[in-house]
């Protein structure tokens, strides 16, 4: 038993290796559940730099979706600084969202995650049910 995901990203792109071009794409999802929200930037160098600025204060909170966009409001762990941060629907090339949700976000594994991706590259966030 696998435990299903709750939030996909997706990126593809296009890669370099020894000379080679090689199309790099991750499939959308393996499980037929209903999409509930569901987004795609063109290029990931907004959303990068926007989660490492986030990342710079804390290392994880959540992401609060809804038709409006994505918004994330946190403390750090010393009750020192507050981020507030709103990425609105019209940011992304693509953005769909049938109900208001909350996902947890672990900055630091989400930078990672990010590094691997170009600026270039599209990228697609998925929730679903």
């Amino acid at each position: 038993f696998f435990p299903q995901p709750v939030f996909f990203i997706d990126y593809a792109g296009v890669r370099d290796f020894g000379g080679k071009t090689v199309e790099v794409s991750c499939p959308e999802s393996i499980f037929d559940v209903a999409t509930m929200f569901e987004c795609k930037l063109e290029q990931t160098v907004l959303f990068k730099k926007v989660v490492a600025a986030v990342l710079d204060i804390v290392k994880e909170g959540n992401f609060d979706l809804s038709d409006e966009g994505i918004r994330v409001q946190t403390m750090d762990t010393t009750h020192v600084a507050l981020v507030q941060m709103e990425l609105k629907e019209s940011a992304f090339d693509e953005f769909r969202c049938d109900r208001e949700s909350c996902v947890g976000i672990n900055f630091e594994a989400l930078t990672k995650l990010l590094k691997l991706c170009r600026d270039d590259d599209s990228l697609s966030l998925k929730k679903e049910e």
